[in-house]
């Protein structure tokens, strides 16, 4: 009969063995799962195309890729009024967006009428224009009424 062979690994090399085969597999699932939280906290700079209103998604309306309800910006989003003068007119409640820029490279006005409501979780930049060589002026215009 055989008798097993006596074991020449030391306690030590063991858990070190069982702590790799267990850490290394954790390691890569929270890796990859910080790169797809990364990419969903991103939000899209949109641009609102020619003039009309808010909840618009096309050509007028939004680019495509907002967060919102119905392609809307939402809630990671940053929104441009800013395309060829355009005027943009709120009269509802908008989704929570991250912040607006107003005039960057052109001009652009966002009109906010009787129950229109924007909720920024940033800043609203209003003539936020570029600063170099061959940059025009552009204003942006925030008219509440």
């Amino acid at each position: 009969m055989n008798k097993p062979k006596p074991s020449t690994t030391s306690p030590a090399m063991k858990t070190h063995t069982m702590i790799k085969s267990v850490l290394v597999p954790c390691l890569s699932a929270c890796a990859l799962l910080g790169v797809l939280m990364a990419n969903q906290a991103q939000g899209a700079t949109l641009r609102y195309q020619q003039s009309g209103d808010y909840f618009l998604v096309g050509n007028p309306g939004w680019q495509a890729g907002g967060g919102g309800a119905g392609g809307v910006p939402g809630a990671l989003d940053i929104e441009r009024y800013n395309w060829g003068g355009n005027t943009v007119t709120l009269a509802g409640v908008a989704p929570n967006i991250t912040r607006f820029e107003m005039g960057v490279d052109e001009s652009g006005t966002l009109v906010v009428n009787s129950g229109g409501s924007l909720t920024l979780s940033g800043d609203g930049r209003i003539g936020n224009n570029v600063n170099g060589a061959g940059a025009g002026l552009a204003s942006g215009f925030l008219t509440i009424n």
